[in-house]
């Protein structure tokens, strides 16, 4: 959330697996396809907002439930942006780790991250 405008924002997705070797654990990764992964520019929140611009839905063609058998394994969500004041980018890294996290319901519009 920010009262500026940011731009050249770049999705990614990433499926880890866990797996042991000799000195301790490592994580294998996998891209997670998305059907849109860059946004060119996005507004800020503003009341006005009928439309709810300034949120994104982020969309796939893989089938996450049926890639996630292992309990230990977790997706890795980065989003990185820049402001349009500042310049400055932004990295933005989200895990969820456990299946339970995926839903087939329908996201109530805007901000909020709940579903009905």
């Amino acid at each position: 959330m920010t009262n500026s405008e940011i731009f050249d924002v770049h999705i990614e997705l990433l499926f880890y697996k866990p797996f042991g070797d000799y000195n301790g654990g490592n994580l294998q990764g996998k891209d997670i396809t998305l059907k849109d992964n860059f946004i060119s520019y996005m507004p800020c929140n503003k009341n006005t907002d009928n439309h709810n611009l300034h949120a994104v839905r982020i969309r796939t063609t893989d089938n996450l439930e049926e890639m996630w058998s292992d309990p230990s394994s977790f997706i890795r969500l980065s989003i990185i942006a820049k402001h349009s004041l500042s310049g400055f980018n932004k990295v933005f890294v989200k895990d969820f780790i456990n299946k339970d996290t995926i839903s087939s319901k329908n996201f109530i519009s805007g901000s909020d991250l709940n579903v009905k």
